[in-house]
């Protein structure tokens, strides 16, 4: 079995991954020369977040038996860094729930992180509570036999769909999918001019796309961010599940290298994962006019395309949507998404859940969502914030579903 760690060699599969000693460094990129040195310093480290443009920066994730070496071969070239996490394993320590067991629907904290078998005894209770509104729907099964679901919420004819849980780390995700859920159907009780977020739309919403990696990110390694697959080109486990959809898979923008972070698989759809979502998406009923795939962190509202530099025919509208949730976003707590194309403002990302959407399955509003925060705490965020996230990514949904319900975003 394959289970190589950068942060241990070869691991055994019971062992977990322990960060101790390992910084975050955040490089600041001044050009293209830099980049491309710093780009080679890091190869074989965790990129959290990549640089883009001149000016950017780059936050990687070092060992802390390659620290020196490392800083070093940046002070040669007077490269600017900083530490953005002192001590890895520590920030995961202080964000990582102690302990969590699901006892009632009535008792469940949505101001922490959960397990995945919490998120799923929350959703049976969930749509039990509230049956008249909410069904769940099975549309298939993980590698390792866990249940792929999602709430169908609402009575409208306009569908949007929202993925939680991509990428297994971003813990974040799942949350926001359950207080988001929760919300929809306490205005729609509640009866007032919110109401109509049910009454106009049905949301199907997936609490976590990729169960078995997410569970790892409990069990074994807190950074694991792809699926656990050991079918793959090389040495290392797993498939970048947003790097494994058919729009340009195989293209710049991912990787070959089975031990990437953004590696393609063996084959389009070779993830069950993937292809489970793909083949849900393409057989729903009735306009599907809205998708979101949600992610973590920098604070992103982006559109198609990332396999490409050009834009869609609709980025117009697209960028209204965007624009209005960005806007919306920042009147709550004064959090500032940027908008803009995949490619334009984060990277070439080629095989994306968006792109798919947008060209396959023909939604016009597609979008890749980075909620919070900037770099502070990155994939690590406390949950602390977890109702601040909450409230300003409502504010964000509702301005993108109230254009929906006008039908901007009708084919």
């Amino acid at each position: 079995m394959k289970l190589f760690s950068l942060f241990g060699g070869f691991v055994a599969a019971s062992e977990k991954v322990d960060y101790s000693g390992s910084k975050v460094l955040r490089i600041t990129v001044e050009d293209e020369s830099m980049l491309k040195f710093i780009q080679a310093v890091s190869a074989d480290f965790d990129i959290w977040k990549d640089a883009h443009v001149k000016g950017d920066v780059m936050d990687v994730l070092v060992p802390e038996q390659y620290l020196s070496r490392t800083s070093n071969a940046l002070r040669s070239r007077n490269v600017a860094f900083d530490v953005m996490v002192d001590d890895v394993q520590a920030l995961i320590d202080e964000t990582t729930p102690k302990n969590t067991e699901y006892t009632s629907y009535a008792d469940f904290d949505y101001n922490n992180y959960h397990t995945f078998d919490e998120h799923q005894a929350w959703q049976a209770d969930f749509a039990a509570e509230n049956s008249d509104i909410v069904s769940v729907v099975n549309y298939g099964t993980s590698l390792e036999g866990r249940p792929l679901n999602t709430m169908v919420i609402g009575n409208g004819s306009r569908k949007m769909i929202l993925h939680g849980g991509t990428h297994s780390r971003e813990w974040i995700n799942p949350i926001e999918m359950i207080n988001f859920s929760k919300q929809l159907v306490e205005e729609y009780r509640a009866g007032g001019e919110s109401a109509k977020y049910l009454n106009d739309l049905q949301w199907h919403i997936t609490i976590n796309t990729n169960p078995d990696g997410y569970v790892y990110s409990w069990t074994n390694d807190r950074m694991w961010r792809k699926t656990r697959n050991p079918d793959t080109d090389g040495i290392c486990v797993g498939v970048d599940p947003n790097r494994n959809w058919d729009a340009c898979w195989g293209c710049p923008g991912a990787s070959a290298n089975s031990c990437s972070q953004t590696y393609w698989g063996k084959s389009v759809f070779s993830e069950v994962e993937t292809k489970a979502a793909a083949d849900y998406i393409t057989n729903m009923e009735g306009p599907v006019v809205g998708y979101a795939d949600v992610h973590a962190y920098s604070q992103y509202w982006m559109t198609p395309f990332g396999y490409k530099r050009s834009h869609p025919v609709d980025y117009d509208v697209q960028m209204q949507v965007a624009n209005a949730a960005r806007d919306a976003i920042y009147g709550v707590h004064r959090k500032l998404f940027a908008t803009g194309s995949i490619y334009d403002v984060i990277y070439q990302a080629s095989g994306n859940t968006a792109d798919w959407v947008y060209e396959t399955a023909n939604v016009k509003c597609s979008f890749a969502l980075e909620l919070r925060d900037k770099g502070q705490y990155g994939f690590l965020l406390p949950a602390d914030q977890i109702q601040p996230v909450k409230e300003e990514m409502w504010a964000g949904f509702t301005a993108w579903a109230d254009l929906a319900i006008e039908g901007l975003c009708d084919q």
